[in-house]
């Protein structure tokens, strides 16, 4: 495949990057009290942080070969593009910047970001299949919706324009900046439950950068390769936070016919993967339980009060929430300190200009909790206590789901087995 057109800065030209989007699913943006009818600036900033962090990971920890110069390295880039956000802390792979990107503050960052958007609106009318009901979870569907998403198949238009005055932004920094935009547009969205494919935003086209934006099927998976490929090392260590490396892969799952069949599509493979279902079933078919010794692990710990070990679906992310309808009772994991361990595992729906629809998976294994947070509290009151270890967390389960769809191209694989943190 041939690399994708890039075009040459030209100097002297105000830097402004002119990007159209379209909303390939349901976006739920706002929470339960704050009903969101548009998309805000904020938002789009915070996602654009994530996917600067996980673009400029590995290129500054392969210059230094030290994780704290590198993340001291980062932050000084990251402040010089973004600004610091107000309570922003150092990134760890706990903070789910991803599905919350509207909490981000917008900080004294080097750019503008302004949003024209005057088909975006609410849908009151969007009623989940059950396969989508086992995306959202509990969080957002418990018998019925609790907010109301933005309608997909509606389109907004970005801009990013660099602030005049003060210093200005290095053509390095700016290229940075286009390339998390990209990587946005083609792997990630907006909103809760974007990791599960909600929210997907498409790029559609792309004004005043050094790419284009994919066309077809061809374009996209050259452009995904030319991004992330040099990106991926040969330690095997794991970044501190999400990020690419190594041990990451990419894989375009399906393509299918709409959005909704794919979303559907790629749900239904989660919930036959992971549910232990009831009465041997899973939405009236034979339940598979993959995961019956985690089955076995939980109920055990539910009547002795002890969890013996971390079950292998906890590398889905945390908290990781069980209800045993033979007994009545639910357990709950979750890290020690309470706070979110997004998963790993980031779906997409990826809607071309010319018509394919591609259902893609991405797994960024990253450090799972920091060491002053390595337990898990258990139980219905989260009484008992385990401290987990590496060899609690089960990167391969994650590829076990990859690995179900039999049509699937892997765009990005991992270059070495080898799973060990980064070191500093």
């Amino acid at each position: 495949m041939s690399p994708p057109t890039r075009f040459p800065a030209l100097p002297g030209v105000p830097q402004l990057l002119k990007a159209e989007m379209l909303i390939t699913t349901p976006m739920f943006l706002g929470d339960g009290g704050q009903k969101a009818t548009s998309i805000r600036p904020p938002s789009i900033k915070g996602a654009l942080r994530f996917w600067w962090r996980a673009l400029q990971w590995p290129r500054l920890y392969q210059r230094h070969s030290h994780v704290g110069t590198a993340l001291a390295d980062l932050h000084t880039r990251e402040a010089a593009l973004f600004g610091l956000a107000a309570g922003h802390k150092v990134a760890q792979n706990h903070d789910d910047q991803h599905e919350h990107q509207d909490k981000e503050s917008g900080g004294q960052g080097r750019f503008r970001i302004s949003v024209t958007q005057p088909e975006v609106k609410a849908d009151p009318d969007f009623r989940p299949s059950a396969s989508m009901q086992y995306l959202l979870g509990q969080g957002l569907y418990k018998g019925k919706l609790n907010r109301d998403p933005l309608q997909q198949d509606k389109r907004f238009t970005l801009e990013l324009t660099a602030k005049p005055g003060g210093q200005p932004v290095t053509e390095a920094l700016w290229q940075s900046l286009e390339e998390a935009l990209l990587c946005w547009g083609l792997l990630g969205g907006l909103g809760a439950r974007a990791r599960k494919g909600l929210g997907s935003v498409s790029l559609q086209s792309l004004e005043g950068g050094q790419y284009q934006a994919p066309q077809n099927r061809t374009d996209y998976e050259t452009l995904l390769e030319t991004l992330l490929a040099p990106l991926q090392g040969q330690d095997g260590k794991l970044p501190p936070f999400t990020a690419f490396s190594s041990v990451s892969r990419v894989d375009i799952a399906l393509e299918g016919k709409s959005p909704d069949k794919v979303l559907e599509t790629l749900g239904h493979e989660m919930q036959m993967y992971r549910s232990y279902g009831r009465n041997k079933e899973v939405n009236r078919q034979p339940a598979e339980q993959n995961f019956a010794d985690d089955h076995d692990l939980v109920l055990h710990a539910i009547n002795t009060d002890t969890l013996k070990q971390a079950p292998r679906r906890t590398v889905f992310g945390l908290p990781h929430n069980y209800f045993f309808s033979s007994v009545k009772k639910g357990y709950e994991l979750s890290a020690a300190l309470g706070d979110r361990r997004a998963s790993p595992l980031l779906l997409h729906v990826h809607q071309l200009p010319e018509g394919e629809v591609l259902g893609v998976a991405s797994v960024m294994p990253a450090v799972f909790l920091p060491p002053d947070n390595a337990r898990l509290k258990a139980g219905s009151r989260r009484k008992s206590e385990y401290r987990l270890t590496s060899d609690d967390i089960d990167w391969s389960v994650l590829h076990g789901y990859l690995d179900r769809f039999s049509q699937r191209q892997t765009l990005i694989s991992p270059l070495t087995p080898n799973t060990q943190e980064a070191q500093g």
